[in-house]
């Protein structure tokens, strides 16, 4: 009879490596026996707890295209063409996408399908010490989750305002109180049109007061709409991948059926030429600028969500024998393209609102007055434009709810980890997390919200994001090791019944080249581009002045924040990037130096042995017995 060790002892278990991975069959480099740990029970075993997984591999394509395409391809890139030399833009823009946004995309990607977790728990089971950057990556996620609902509550207050012809901030001269109104003239010509629609965003959407340093009085309408903008959240996520799964067949096809609607009506529009030339015609010169360079960069990086996590939450719901490399590309290329194709109508529009004017487009603005300020005058101008406004942003109300999908399920991972709980279902921990984002979010529908608004997009933008990312792929390629995820024996190219692919991916040259190539990207190229791109950014940061745009006595002034703000904006700056160093330290804590390099270090920057494969064998012990890789197809 088979003696039973007592229950939750371990035991030194002899076991082959078909044993560890029975389907690597006759695959695997050796048959060697390797004594794993197991902790058995008597009277129970416990499995492990079965992982959501995509219906299919559209919905997870979909979800990826939502959390890459938002905001920023909108009104980001159109800014940052007109800015940089219009269509010599695309150049450093392109050379970019190839060789920083494209590898760190596939990576996050691998990451994410090969260790089956989230941002938090999968950097830290790659490289324990570095743990702290997942958490950075949370704190990221929970800034951008403020200015992302935030923007979503302005585009439900103009959704609702388009309901009526014309628009609300079109129908008087500010549309905010008699009090104001009975200050300024009615409209006399087309040129009130865009001082109505800005009038209207600061005064009656924003009920900006005159500083940050002004409370101002408080917006309930704002607040309503901020709650109803969480409300929505929860019902398109409150049961994970299951259920946002499903919602982005609507939220992510939807904004591409409304641009091609407007496309065709945006370049049939007297002056959409002029338009269209202002955004297309090359500027050689702007090529030997850095900041075009630098520029091109920070826009591939924020339109692909590098750095946040959100892209390795995703990929964790993919089978970890799924290939992830083509839906990197097919993603890459289709936001890109996107980013083109919605310049291309924002500027029709905005060529034909200088036609009406008699301005030049170049006096665009950047940022979201592009949407709520140009381009809402430009729809009051075109003919049925409550029918266009209505269209324009229930667009804007997918783009923002798509992007947030990714967040939201990486905040109730993190909650659902915790010992205190586990046991609570995740709609309820979803709810829950909703709620305190909302109520923490109050203070920006204050008078001085909108300021503390752009205090948080500015402290927690490039600079933590970059530094983040830089980390993140220093970790993984440097300290884990490429050839853990990705091997000359099994590159990570799966499309089945393309036979071209198939024999390209049995071809040793070949898989020997894409080794060296990506090896080459995630080692050197891309950390040396990275911070390259980091350096100039903080270069340019400090040689100009970080300020705010307030609006005052009708007018929008640049001015210098206060000093307790810029103290406030240094605190979340650091918030983002302290965890990293904290949880190093915390790791090696009371070592002297000699102990740490020694005997602590390699233990701290191995994968933590808590990391298994989907079907229970230990990665670390698979890998030291077969040398097979670990992502393995």
């Amino acid at each position: 009879m088979e003696k039973v060790p007592p229950a939750g002892e371990e035991t030194d278990t002899k076991l082959s490596s078909k044993d560890l991975y029975p389907e690597l069959g006759s695959d695997s480099t050796g048959d060697e026996d390797v004594n794993v740990s197991v902790k058995t029970d008597a009277n129970k075993i416990t499995p492990r707890a079965k992982k959501d997984r995509w219906s299919n591999r559209v919905e997870f394509q979909l979800s990826l295209i939502g959390l890459a395409v938002g905001f920023g391809n909108l009104w980001r890139f159109s800014y940052l063409c007109q800015k940089n030399g219009g269509g010599t833009f695309l150049f450093p823009y392109l050379v970019m996408l190839l060789t920083l946004g494209i590898p760190i995309y596939y990576l996050e990607l691998l990451v994410g399908k090969v260790v089956q977790s989230g941002p938090l728990h999968a950097l830290y089971r790659l490289v324990p010490s570095l743990g702290g950057i997942g958490l950075s990556m949370i704190v990221l996620i929970i800034y951008t989750s403020f200015y992302y609902m935030l923007i979503l509550a302005y585009v439900l207050y103009y959704l609702f305002a388009s309901f009526q012809n014309p628009p609300a901030w079109g129908s008087t001269f500010c549309g905010v109180n008699d009090s104001i109104s009975r200050q300024l003239l009615p409209i006399a010509s087309q040129t009130c049109l865009n001082e109505s629609s800005r009038f209207f965003y600061y005064l009656t959407v924003l009920q900006a007061s005159p500083s940050i340093e002004d409370i101002g009085s408080f917006n309930w309408k704002l607040l309503l709409l901020l709650l109803t903008a969480w409300i929505v959240l929860y019902i398109c996520s409150f049961a994970g991948i299951k259920s946002t799964g499903k919602v982005v067949y609507v939220t992510a096809l939807l904004p591409y059926v409304v641009l091609t609607i407007m496309f065709f009506r945006a370049v049939t529009l007297p002056g959409a030429g002029n338009g269209l030339l202002e955004l297309f015609t090359p500027r050689i010169e702007s090529l030997y600028s850095p900041q075009v360079w630098l520029e091109a960069g920070g826009q591939i990086f924020f339109s692909l969500g590098l750095g946040f996590g959100g892209n390795i939450l995703l990929a964790s719901h993919l089978d970890q024998n799924a290939s992830v490399f083509l839906d990197a590309i097919f993603v890459s290329i289709v936001n890109s393209l996107t980013s083109i194709y919605a310049s291309i109508v924002v500027f029709s529009i905005l060529g034909y609102q200088s036609f009406i004017l008699g301005t030049s487009v170049s006096d665009i603005v950047g940022g979201p007055g592009l949407v709520f300020i140009a381009f809402a005058s430009a729809l009051l101008e075109m003919p049925l434009s409550p029918l266009w406004s209505v269209l324009f942003f229930i667009m804007m109300v997918s783009l923002g709810l798509d992007s947030m999908f990714a967040g939201v399920e990486s905040l109730v991972q993190v909650a659902h980890s915790l010992p205190y709980l586990k046991k609570l279902h995740k709609s309820l921990i979803t709810g829950l997390i909703c709620i305190l984002m909302f109520l923490v979010g109050c203070i920006f529908t204050f008078g001085n919200g909108p300021y503390l608004f752009q205090l948080v997009d500015q402290f927690s933008g490039s600079f933590s994001i970059f530094l983040v990312a830089f980390f993140e792929l220093i970790a993984i390629s440097w300290f884990y090791g490429v050839e853990k995820l990705i091997t000359w024996r099994s590159i990570d190219y799966k499309p089945t019944g393309r036979q071209c692919f198939k024999s390209l991916r049995n071809n040793r040259r070949f898989r020997l080249f894409s080794l060296w190539l990506w090896r080459s990207l995630w080692i050197v190229i891309c950390p040396i581009i990275m911070m390259v791109v980091f350096v100039g950014s903080c270069i340019s940061q400090i040689l100009s002045n970080i300020e705010y745009t307030r609006f005052s006595n009708l007018t929008e002034i640049k001015t210098p924040y206060p000093v307790w703000a810029s103290f406030l904006g240094s605190l979340i700056t650091l918030s983002t990037l302290l965890p990293i160093p904290i949880f190093f330290c915390y790791k090696f804590k009371w070592r002297t130096i000699p102990v740490i390099f020694m005997k602590i270090w390699p233990q701290k920057f191995s994968p933590t042995i808590h990391w298994r494969r989907s079907d229970g064998p230990l990665l670390d012990e698979l890998e030291s017995v077969s040398g097979v890789e670990t992502d393995s197809n």
